[in-house]
């Protein structure tokens, strides 16, 4: 199975989950990488507006 299909049935079907134990550990892993991906892009995202405000806001305050 697809890893994204993986993904979107594990939201909403128990039994597929309970399906997911006999798959091999390589595509295990892959999977919880990309629920790790997933879960800091929101920090990602936070950093980097973060750091170009901080710039900017530096940079501002080095031309005073």
């Amino acid at each position: 199975m697809n890893i994204f299909k993986q993904l979107v049935k594990s939201i909403y079907s128990p039994k597929d989950i309970a399906l997911f134990r006999l798959q091999g550990i390589g595509k295990t892993i892959l999977y919880v990488f990309l629920l790790t991906f997933i879960s800091i892009l929101p920090s990602i995202v936070f950093l980097s507006s973060a750091l170009t405000s901080g710039l900017s806001t530096a940079k501002s305050f080095i031309q005073r």
